[in-house]
C-alpha cells in the first residue's frame, strides 16, 4: 500500500498499484482474491474502496465489493483494459478525482 489518501484502490498486481498511486492508494491483491488478513487492515486504514479488476474478473470484483461493504464504502470500476495500461490522464478522468479538483478549484481549463 502507498500514499495518505483514505480511499484505496484493489487492484490485480502491483503494476497497476503503481498506475493508480497518483491518485489514490493502490492495493495489489496479486491475483482475484482478498486474503481475509487485508480485511481489517482496510477497514483500519481507508473510508473508501474503489475494487478496479480487469474485465475478465468482473464476478469476483462484486464479490469483493459485497464482502467489504459491509465494512466499509465500496464501489466496483468496471475496467476496458488493466490500470496498467492508462496514462495519468486517462486514470484522472476515469476516476474523476483530477477533474473533482480542478473544478472546486475553478481550473479545470489548465488540465
Amino acid at each position: 500500500m502507498c500514499g495518505n489518501d483514505d480511499t484505496g484502490v484493489l487492484v490485480e498486481d502491483c503494476a497497476s498499484a503503481c498506475a493508480v498511486s497518483h491518485l489514490y492508494c493502490g492495493i495489489a491483491l496479486m491475483g482475484t482474491s482478498l486474503p481475509e488478513s487485508y480485511i481489517p487492515i482496510i477497514k483500519e486504514r481507508f473510508k473508501k474502496i474503489i475494487v478496479a479488476l480487469d474485465r475478465d474478473a468482473t464476478v469476483k470484483a462484486f464479490d469483493i465489493a459485497n464482502k467489504l461493504r459491509y465494512y466499509i464504502n465500496t464501489e466496483v470500476k468496471m475496467l476496458d483494459e488493466d490500470l496498467k495500461y492508462y496514462n495519468e490522464k486517462q486514470l484522472d478522468v476515469m476516476f474523476k478525482k483530477k477533474i473533482m479538483e480542478l473544478l472546486e478549484k475553478n481550473t479545470l481549463t489548465n488540465f
